[in-house]
This record gives structure tokens, C-alpha cells and sequence, in this order.
């Protein structure tokens, strides 16, 4: 399992910024970055910013004991509308210090101000295979009214009313017009696993959020959905979500 976290800023361009964190309600902030309380692992990272020229990395003390890790590929867009580029570090995860700030770097090019935004994963240690089973995506809608650049927990309408048992989330798609990011909040569940979001629901999301390859996100009972936390660049009222599941018993 994992936890997303999110920055969102409007900073100058030409000089690198360091990019304020999204309020979290879970990780700590301190100095204007995070603060994780233990140890973790980076699994994947997203940078997008309006202009071109993006650039984008990330800074702790023990980064910087070598380098600091240059976020590739990033995007030339706040809100992506083809298929979302991730840096994937699933096979080599970024290991990051507790208590140790940790720092997000970027930069645009657009001739003023521009918002840019980040997103990572973060595990506190290896991912939890996903179980060989079925995988069934389900479709749900919403008309929360979003607060920009804020997380806002979004009333979902799922198209199905499940059968009893318990479940294992593996995957999640996040549609809407300014949609940045989309997490989970399960029940006895700290972190909150999330995936990047996605302007158009024609275009799909990164492979590395569907399917079980970031492993089980977090486990279900059939009347007791997870809950959606969204994070929009603007009040969007339209959410769509795609939650990728397999049946456990």
C-alpha cells in the first residue's frame, strides 16, 4: 500500500521554485515541505506545468548526500489530456528518510507566473502483490463541487451495487476537466493510495495505475465503499472514476 501526496503552486519561470505542498491531512508539513514521520520509498512521480521547458526534482539530506533525483519524463501541461507520463521507480523505489523535509523543485517556462503541480507515491516499504485474480473495473460519477487546489472528498455514484464479500482495490482512473489527482480513503486504512488525474475519458490513464501494478491499494467490505478524495486546479463540479477491483471472498 501506498500514500499519495501532492504541491501546487503558481511560481515565476526561468528560476527553480520550490513548490509549496497541497495540505495533506495525514503527512506533516514543515518549513513549507513534508515531513514524513518514518522511513519510505518514492514509487512514482508526476510534474506538469503550462509552457515548455519543464523541469522538475526532488531534495532531502540524504538526497543530496549524492543527487538530487530529476523527475523524467514531465509533462508541458497542468492537466494532462493524452495519456499521462509518470516517472516509474517501481523497480528501483526512491528511499526517503523519516523526519527528514522533503523538498520539491520545479520550473516553467511561459514568460510570467504559471501554476505547476506535482504528485508521488509513497510507500513504507515494498508493494503488496496483487492477488491473481479477476480484475474488474467499475465506473462512478460525482457533482462535488471541488476546491482548487485543495483535496475535497467527493460524493461517488457507483453504477453497481456489489454482491456481498470483500474486495481488494488494485487500480483507479480519475476523470475531470481540471482533475490533478484522485486518492482512496479506506476504513482502518492511514494512507491514502491515489493516482494521477486525466482530463478526457477518451484518452485513459498510465498503465502503472490499472491493473495491480502498484500493487493492493486497500481492502473492502461490498457495503462499505472506499471514499474519494479529488484534486482539482479548479472548482470543478463533474467527476468521473474508474475503480479497478478483484473479489477476495
Amino acid at each position: 500500500m501506498f500514500h499519495t501526496i501532492a504541491w501546487r503552486e503558481s511560481i515565476a519561470d526561468i528560476v527553480e521554485n520550490d513548490i509549496n505542498p497541497v495540505n495533506d491531512g495525514i503527512w506533516a508539513i514543515q518549513n513549507g515541505h513534508f515531513l514524513p514521520q518514518r522511513d519510505g520509498l518514492i514509487q512514482y512521480a508526476r510534474y506538469g506545468a503550462a509552457g515548455t521547458g519543464t523541469q522538475a526534482r526532488l531534495n532531502s539530506p540524504t538526497f543530496r548526500q549524492q543527487s538530487s533525483p530529476w523527475i523524467r519524463p514531465v509533462e508541458a501541461a497542468i492537466v494532462q489530456v493524452n495519456k499521462t507520463q509518470v516517472a516509474d521507480y517501481r523497480d528501483r523505489p526512491l528511499g526517503i528518510k523519516g523526519l527528514e523535509e522533503l523538498e520539491f523543485l520545479g520550473s516553467q517556462i511561459t514568460g510570467g507566473a504559471a501554476v505547476v503541480v506535482g504528485i508521488a507515491g509513497v510507500s513504507e516499504g515494498p508493494l503488496t502483490p496483487a492477488p491473481n485474480a479477476t480484475v474488474i473495473p467499475m465506473r462512478g460519477t460525482g457533482t462535488t463541487t471541488a476546491v482548487a487546489g485543495a483535496w475535497t472528498q467527493a460524493a461517488i455514484t457507483w453504477q453497481d451495487t456489489l454482491p456481498a464479500g470483500i474486495y481488494a482495490v488494485v487500480g483507479l482512473e480519475f476523470v475531470s476537466v481540471t482533475g490533478l489527482a484522485a486518492r482512496l480513503i479506506f476504513e482502518d486504512q492511514v494512507m491514502r493510495p491515489g493516482c494521477v488525474g486525466n482530463g478526457l475519458l477518451a484518452t485513459g490513464s498510465n498503465d502503472i495505475f490499472l491493473g495491480g501494478k502498484l500493487g493492493i491499494w486497500g481492502r473492502f467490505n461490498s457495503n462499505r465503499m472506499p471514499n474519494i478524495e479529488v484534486l482539482c486546479n479548479a472548482a470543478d463540479t463533474a467527476q468521473t472514476v474508474f475503480l479497478y477491483f478483484s473479489r477476495l471472498g
